[in-house]
């Protein structure tokens, strides 16, 4: 396809066709307006404020659990630390209590003289010595016997609260055990008081025995546990709050009421006054109160300890730095999102700038938008997202619907341009088809009706439909593909099947629309594109013609070209014209000099007939005139030992149409063997000669070639010789042409060399 037909009307309105909607132009580095934007700062702010607000809240919401959690474990530790001194008393104090249980039933088991046996028990018992005090009464609460150190004392010397402790072991019927606090002269001592009934072998109480375990206050409390180290105090009281041992001295005689953390309303709680068994922790106005009950004494053990002793609050210091650290996490959130948002930014200050050049740029905030009557809607579809769009927002939507009425109106003008092209499809004298992958998508009227289909209907079909079978169909595939590759188009005959069934051949030569574009324009980045155009043409007559024995005798089976025999005889048969025609002058002359003499005619006419004459002279000379070009591949031998003699003939193939392309209708061509090709321009001047020279020459060098990545470049060597049809025979104008190329390749190839023959 000639450079000439690829800048026709037809391949300019498929190029046009075929171009998408295209944003307007805008300078490669277009000078922006700056600004922020009140919809970026707003999101920013947003931004920053949700990272403060999440930064402080995750932060207290971490410190409150950990808090809870270290509160958690710290109350299970000091559980199971107060249910141990608790069940250590309550060994004590219950060893303690056997022992003069099982002193009270020995005394019961003798039955005689209490007061006797008691002194026998002490001679003969040491562990009966572990009680500092003893005292022994009958059933009738009459005092028997009273014992301090193993010594008797006076019975009118027991005090008050021994005997209330043994009245109410005698009325009771069972063990008492209490407490008495000595202050004074003595403090921090107190006296463990301890009654237990004397029952005789049928069950009936006979008397009481009591003993009296004096020690000091701070004896009850472990030595292994120092409260003090995590700020807390341990403490035993009765049951009334009482306080009976401290972890502080100074506080062992003081009231519950008075001790940081349980207050006076601690006793009044029932949960906090009951003596329970087992440990019970509670919260209490910053203090982890812990309390174990131990039922024989009524007593209560109690660990207190401040709650910022065990999980201290955020110190002021470490909430400034806390602070301080969630506002630099903003302000790189803040710096992130500004970077982020740059592209965006510049976008919204790029369509800003363009609307103001379009003459449409509206303000921050419009107006809303009126809604449209029901079943109207504005067109092409382009509404305003939300009735309150503003910044940024508002001003690429203006920028879109500009863009959309924009496209709008290039899909009408592209719309336009198809239907021209259709056109010029429908009456253009070829077949014209234009392919996408394997699809036709444009079938002009001449190759519908050459392929028997009506004008539309192939249109978006699939090429196998035109195939007879899928292997054809396959194999057109890899042939296109493989020639496009390898030469830029593909220039081959095909075998079709028409509609009605009947098979067609026909020349199908393409190219794609990317290499007509390049070939518009040489200097354009065009993009790669899967379109094909295609010009067909029906051979079936033609390859008819060519299985007769005459034809195959006169031309050359691999390129079709008329062999040297044909162009030998072709230019016999227009030498010969041209001797014939050396004739019709001097018969015209004789028959205007007898005209001249019938004639009565004026001179006007005699100089008509001299003018007719010269131009018949003129137009007999040019007849006897033409031009041979002799024309010889460059650099073809490469092919060869590149290639194989496979890829030597496609080339020779190609050269072949191409020459003829450049050639028709001006001039007739001929294979004479070999790279070398002959062409016969009869009537045609030298100047004409040698443009078209010049054209085959430029045409061959600009021939794309490869084979498996290699590149072929290729040109030619023409030589010319302009003939004389009264002084050239064939043998001699086939001569000096020959010599007028062979003066080309040495002069430097690819070029035009002209010899006047003698």
């Amino acid at each position: 396809m000639s450079l000439d037909a690829r800048r026709s009307p037809f391949f300019q309105a498929l190029l046009a066709s075929q171009d998408a909607p295209q944003l307007p132009d805008s300078p490669s580095r277009p000078r922006v307006a700056t600004g922020w934007g009140a919809m970026r700062c707003t999101v920013l702010a947003l931004a920053a404020a949700a990272v403060l607000l999440a930064g402080l809240g995750s932060a207290w919401w971490v410190s409150h659990n950990m808090r809870q959690q270290t509160l958690e474990r710290a109350m299970a530790r000091q559980a199971d630390e107060v249910d141990t001194v608790a069940r250590m008393l309550a060994a004590r104090l219950e060893q303690q209590q056997r022992l003069l249980w099982v002193l009270a039933q020995g005394i019961a088991d003798q039955g005689s003289d209490p007061s006797r046996l008691m002194g026998e028990m002490l001679r003969g018992d040491a562990s009966v010595r572990l009680f500092d005090t003893l005292q022994l009464a009958d059933a009738r609460g009459q005092l028997q016997l009273s014992l301090r150190g193993g010594r008797s004392e006076p019975l009118v010397d027991l005090d008050e609260g021994v005997r209330d402790v043994m009245r109410r072991s005698l009325a009771d019927g069972r063990p008492v055990v209490s407490t008495m606090v000595r202050k004074g002269a003595d403090p921090g001592m107190m006296e463990l008081l301890y009654a237990v009934p004397l029952r005789t072998g049928d069950g009936t109480v006979s008397g009481v025995l009591s003993a009296g375990v004096r020690m000091s206050a701070q004896a009850l409390l472990p030595p292994s546990i120092d409260p003090s180290r995590s700020g807390g105090r341990l403490l035993v009281m009765q049951r009334d709050g009482q306080i009976l041992a401290h972890s502080d001295p100074s506080r062992w005689s003081a009231r519950a009421e008075a001790e940081p953390g349980l207050g006076a309303d601690w006793l009044q709680d029932p949960a906090a006054g009951a003596v329970q068994v087992g440990p019970d922790t509670q919260r209490r106005a910053g203090y982890l109160v812990t309390t174990a009950g131990m039922p024989l004494p009524q007593w209560l053990v109690v660990r207190i300890t401040p709650e910022e002793a065990i999980a201290p609050s955020l110190a002021p210091r470490v909430l400034w730095w806390l602070l301080a650290a969630v506002a630099g996490v903003a302000g790189l959130l803040v710096l992130l999102l500004i970077l982020v948002t740059e592209p965006m930014a510049a976008l919204h200050r790029t369509a800003r700038q363009w609307l103001a050049s379009q003459g449409r740029l509206m303000a921050e905030e419009p107006d809303p938008a009126p809604e449209p009557e029901p079943g109207h809607a504005e067109e092409g579809g382009w509404r305003m997202p939300w009735t309150h769009a503003w910044g940024e927002a508002s001003t690429l939507w203006q920028a879109l619907h500009r863009l959309g009425q924009m496209g709008q109106e290039q899909a009408h003008e592209v719309g336009r341009l198809q239907l021209q092209l259709q056109t010029l499809m429908d009456y253009a004298p070829v077949g014209l088809v234009v392919t996408r992958s394997t699809h036709l998508e444009l079938v002009g009227l001449q190759a519908a009706r050459m392929l028997g289909y009506p004008p539309r209907e192939l249109q978006g079909q699939a090429i196998r439909q035109l195939c007879a079978s899928d292997a054809a169909h396959i194999q057109l595939l890899e042939r296109v593909r493989k020639d496009l590759d390898m030469y830029g188009q593909f220039d081959s005959e095909q075998c079709f099947v028409r509609k009605d069934g009947r098979p067609i051949w026909v020349r199908l030569h393409g190219q794609s629309l990317q290499r007509l574009q390049r070939g518009l324009e040489p200097r354009a980045v065009v993009p790669a594109d899967p379109t094909l155009v295609w010009v067909v043409e029906d051979v079936t007559m033609q390859r008819l013609v060519r299985e007769q024995p005459g034809w195959k005798a006169m031309h050359d089976p691999l390129t079709l070209l008329p062999n040297r025999e044909a162009f030998a005889m072709r230019l016999h048969e227009w030498l010969q014209e041209c001797s014939a025609a050396q004739r019709l002058p001097a018969e015209a002359l004789q028959q205007g000099e007898s005209a001249l003499q019938q004639s009565d005619n004026t001179a006007v006419a005699t100089v008509e007939e001299a003018q007719e004459e010269e131009a018949e002279e003129e137009t007999v000379g040019l007849q006897q005139h033409g031009v041979i070009l002799f024309l010889d591949l460059d650099h073809f031998a490469h092919v060869n030992q590149q290639g194989g003699h496979a890829a030597g003939d496609e080339v020779l193939c190609h050269m072949a149409r191409l020459i003829d392309s450049v050639v028709r209708p001006l001039g007739w061509v001929a294979r004479l063997g070999g790279d070398e090709f002959a062409v016969l321009l009869a009537g045609t001047s030298a100047e004409q000669g040698m443009l078209l020279a010049q054209s085959l020459c430029m045409a061959v060098q600009d021939w794309e070639g490869a084979h498996e990545g290699q590149r072929y470049l290729m040109g030619a060597s023409v030589g010319m010789v302009v003939l004389d049809a009264r002084q050239h025979t064939v043998s001699s104008a086939l001569r000096s042409a020959d010599m007028a190329c062979y003066a080309a390749k040495r002069k430097g190839r690819n070029r035009v060399e002209v010899l006047e023959a003698a």
